[in-house]
């Protein structure tokens, strides 16, 4: 199926079901980077650990706004270009 036919016709549901799956695997496998970081720093020190649980929530947010600025840029880009403008800077002051 073409993605413009599965975009374009297909039910959300669907759509959700066959999308989802490598976003969610690509969280999963982040999530457990930190959980064997943590079963190994562990080991050696517990400021290690402390650092690594400081550490785990400025990296999903980081994760986080690096997304959503892809997203976004990945949002405005094709609207760009589907009413013929140039894809030149995104804000202009």
């Amino acid at each position: 199926m073409d993605l413009s036919q599965l975009f374009g016709s297909e039910r959300i549901g669907r759509v959700l079901l066959k999308m989802a799956p490598p976003v969610m695997l690509a969280q999963v496998i982040q999530a457990l980077y930190n959980i064997v970081d943590s079963l190994f720093v562990g080991r050696y020190a517990e400021s290690g650990l402390t650092a690594l649980s400081i550490i785990y929530p400025l990296q999903l947010l980081m994760i986080a706004l690096a997304v959503g600025a892809g997203v976004g840029i990945n949002t405005v880009m094709p609207a760009r270009l589907g009413t013929g403008q140039a894809p030149g800077p995104l804000f202009t002051m």
